[in-house]
């Protein structure tokens, strides 16, 4: 096995939430013996209100505990969401790569920056 992997890109603003997106990904690093962690399939816990704050609280709390690596989709440069994960996994020392080529993600992100949509 290689390791846990979170999934990070845009979800709003995009018809059904980019889902097919993610699960594309899913499945690729499913099929490279990853354990994935697709933020689509986080639930919230009881009493949670469905919104972007909650969602975003769970997510960042299972990407900083369980993940090893974050894939990085080619759209997170439009969503403040993953602007957030990507800094976040950088502060914590965290590999991020790109989800389609593999590659390490060589952009650092500012707190500066990545706060600027939120």
């Amino acid at each position: 096995m290689e390791g846990t992997i979170y999934i990070s890109g845009k979800m709003t603003g995009v018809e059904n939430l980019n889902r097919e997106k993610f699960e594309r990904a899913e499945n690729k690093f499913k099929g490279l013996d990853y354990v994935v962690i697709n933020p689509h399939k986080i639930k919230l816990r009881k009493g949670q209100k469905p919104d972007w704050k909650n969602y975003m609280i769970n997510d960042i709390a299972i990407l900083l505990k369980y993940c090893d690596k974050v894939a990085v989709l080619d759209d997170w440069a439009d969503s403040k969401g993953a602007k957030i994960e990507i800094f976040l996994a950088q502060q914590f020392g965290i590999e991020i790569i790109e989800a389609d080529t593999l590659k390490p993600f060589n952009r650092r992100l500012s707190l500066t920056s990545t706060l600027e949509d939120v």
